[in-house]
């Protein structure tokens, strides 16, 4: 059995988001005390899925960065930067 900081490290985020993991049911775990104990097999198994949904999340989070930096040198949301170049293009007609 392992701590939520060791398969925080195996799967390469935060021990808070291994607790989410753990909280959503997406990473089986047993309560001891107030501390969680995991198998380090089921870390193993679900890091491997990770990183293919990190990775597909990576490259959305990436591509919406793409059109949503530059507002006076800060990074905006992607809903904002949409907004702004709608205006853009409206003010070109």
């Amino acid at each position: 059995m392992i701590t939520t900081r060791e398969a925080a490290e195996i799967i390469g985020v935060h021990a808070s988001t291994v607790v989410k993991f753990i909280n959503s049911g997406r990473l089986p775990a047993q309560k001891i005390g107030t501390s969680w104990a995991l198998k380090r097999a089921d870390v193993e198994a679900f890091a491997e899925t990770y990183d293919k949904e990190a990775n597909r999340h990576a490259a959305r989070v990436a591509n919406g960065r793409k059109a949503s930096l530059r507002a006076g040198g800060k990074e905006v949301s992607p809903a904002l930067a949409m907004v702004r170049e709608f205006i853009r293009n409206q003010s070109k007609l």
